[in-house]
């Protein structure tokens, strides 16, 4: 072979062999691609399961989904149909309440005025059943750090807009469309409504309400405080000490009545300081114009006289720049100009209605002077048809000046001197007049002991400033008082018009036991040994009731029991000398027989003989408790 040949084998083996190269480069570019494809494959065939995977899931959530929904939907229409349901009955319950309350005119039912439920009532029925309810439960309970105090409302002068509570509780049902009407109704019915009345409560009531309260507090405050003592203005300065926020006090009543009670009022104290003394805010509560007797004819009624008060303002005020406790302010009284009218007696008072006399004795100057003096100040006395007569205010303060001499009276248990004693004998006269002539008796006290001058129980004590003795004239036409007291002779006559039914009245007292007194020794240590005397006389007390009686034509038609009184006994007392005589002979003298010793006297009305030296042991016929109340210094 030449060597062209052989070079071009050559060449032609190293195509072939390029070519070969290049193949197994392609087959293993193949390869790879095909490797390459085949992870790719792999990965998309992954991404497809996964993919079918999340949409799968995602069928899965949007199934679950649609069954959410679809509870949901369902839930959401139980609820309607529910409320609808709800809806409807309440339709029908308030169609019925409004067929039912058709053309009512009452109030409709759960209401409550105050806490006082008033259904069924009309306005004028509610408005009345409120004022009538009002009145009850007079009592309010205050608790005041723990301690109870009690308040009558009535010293509270509330004044109550009831009217504009009845018109309220009224309107509830009335004032909106059918539909609204009829839920108001069915509301109040299942709850209730509870409308409370607008009060408001006096100012100077509340403060001597709270006033008393602190008296009785301990470190209680005391505001300053003012009285009429004859012609003078007397006031005491007040003291420090615990009181009470008065808007919160006002405030726990009102809520307290507008709850008829559901509310308890507890308070606490704080401390505080007395008001000043308004002098011009005395002033404006003490004048008084005067005012002239006169009286009118159709009908028949005489109106007495009063005088004026008044105080000069730059005087007291100049009093009131000192320090001090009390201060006395001199009253200006403004007499009036008509003290009397001149009425003719016989033709205005024509008939004698009540009649009493009672003895006295004549002799004792100082007391029947007084008697003198009581009867005559409350003769020809007018009192007309609803008026309340007071003795004490009539007869006013018992001084000397007005001719009131030391007579005797009642106090502990003895009889002692005060100006003005034996009075009593005259409100006593004057208590028997006024129930013959059937007038109504309004406040009266018997005696601690029996009266000499009338039987038990037909006694009316009095003592200034406590016990008084008081009675309304409940006829038609006024009636006029003529006393006297003359010749041992006291008389109390009442003087009127009689009325077409009159009846005779008749008083009985009747004593269920008599109770013995005891005989007390007191033993004086300046009078000699065989000195006795008794100092007061012993009286017995009892037990009595009284009755009044009504009669016609000598029937006897009631009889109605007046009192039931206790009479406490009197004991007597008798005065022992103590005192040993020392005799300082000159010369012997022959010793004389001892004399027999002085024996005391026995006793009234006990059983037994009691030793001087054991007064305490002296007997009695009957015992009682004692009165309950303490007694009072009585004008007998």
């Amino acid at each position: 072979m030449n060597k062209v040949n052989f070079t071009e084998e050559i060449e032609k083996n190293k195509e072939r062999l390029s070519a070969k190269i290049i193949g197994e480069d392609s087959i293993n570019s193949n390869v790879a691609e095909i490797k390459t494809n085949k992870e790719e494959t792999k990965i998309e065939e992954k991404n497809e399961l996964e993919t079918k995977k999340e949409i799968k899931n995602h069928k899965e959530d949007k199934k679950e989904a649609k069954e959410q929904i679809k509870s949901k939907t369902t839930n959401i229409g139980k609820a309607i149909t529910i409320l609808m349901i709800i809806i409807i009955c309440g339709l029908l319950l308030s169609t019925i309440f409004a067929i039912m309350n058709m053309g009512n005119s009452k109030i409709m039912s759960g209401i409550k005025i105050n806490n006082i439920l008033v259904k069924d009532l009309t306005k004028e029925e509610a408005l009345i059943f409120i004022q009538n309810e009002m009145q009850k439960n007079q009592e309010i309970i205050v608790n005041v750090d723990g301690k109870y105090f009690s308040i009558i409302k009535e010293n509270l002068n509330i004044t109550y807009n009831i009217k504009d509570a009845v018109e309220e509780a009224y309107t509830e049902g009335r004032n909106g469309n059918i539909f609204e009407n009829n839920f108001t109704i069915l509301i109040n019915e299942l709850k209730g409504k509870n409308i409370k009345t607008d009060m408001t409560i006096d100012e100077k009531s509340l403060k001597h309400v709270v006033n008393e309260i602190c008296l009785k507090i301990p470190n209680g405050l005391k505001e300053s405080t003012y009285c009429i003592e004859d012609d003078k203005l007397i006031i005491k300065e007040g003291e420090p000490g615990k009181g009470f926020d008065l808007e919160e006090f006002e405030a726990k009543i009102i809520e307290y009545i507008q709850t008829n009670g559901a509310s308890k009022i507890e308070i606490k104290t704080i401390n505080k300081k007395p008001e000043a003394i308004n002098i011009e805010e005395i002033r404006e509560e003490i004048y008084k114009e005067p005012k002239d007797a006169y009286y009118e004819e159709e009908p028949f009624k005489i109106y007495s006289s009063e005088n004026g008060i008044d105080i000069d303002i730059d005087e007291a005020k100049k009093i009131l720049s000192e320090e001090k406790q009390e201060y006395e302010i001199p009253l200006i009284i403004i007499e009036a100009k008509v003290k009397k009218v001149s009425i003719s007696a016989d033709k205005q008072f024509p008939d004698l209605l009540g009649k009493c006399t009672t003895k006295y004795d004549e002799s004792n100057v100082s007391r029947s002077t007084n008697l003198k003096v009581a009867s005559k100040t409350i003769n020809e006395m007018i009192i007309n048809p609803g008026e309340i007569f007071s003795f004490n205010n009539a007869l006013g303060p018992r001084t000397v000046a007005k001719g009131y001499k030391l007579g005797a009276g009642y106090s502990g248990g003895r009889s002692v001197s005060m100006v003005g004693g034996g009075i009593c004998q005259i409100s006593s006269t004057l208590y028997n007049a006024a129930i013959y002539a059937n007038l109504t008796i309004v406040e009266r006290h018997n005696h601690a002991h029996i009266a000499a001058y009338l039987d038990p129980g037909k006694d009316a004590t009095v003592s200034y400033g406590t016990l008084d003795f008081k009675f309304k004239n409940t006829r038609e036409e006024p009636i006029m008082i003529k006393a006297s007291a003359k010749n041992g002779i006291a008389t109390v006559e009442i003087y009127g018009k009689k009325e077409s039914d009159e009846y005779d009245i008749e008083i009985v007292s009747i004593v269920s036991n008599y109770i013995g007194f005891k005989t007390i020794y007191e033993y004086d240590s300046t009078k000699e040994v065989g000195y006795q005397k008794v100092t007061q006389q012993g009286m017995r007390g009892c037990n009595s009731t009284t009755y009044k009686i009504y009669s016609k034509n000598g029937i006897e038609i009631k009889r109605e029991q007046i009192s039931k009184d206790y009479f406490a006994p009197m004991n007597k007392y008798i005065t022992v000398g103590t005192k040993e005589t020392v005799v300082t002979p000159t010369e012997p003298v022959t010793p004389a027989i001892p004399e027999e010793p002085v024996k005391p006297t026995t006793p009234e009305e006990t059983e037994t003989e009691p030793e001087p030296e054991k007064p305490e042991e002296t007997g009695e016929s009957e015992t009682l408790e004692d009165p309950t109340e303490p007694e009072t210094s009585t004008e007998d």
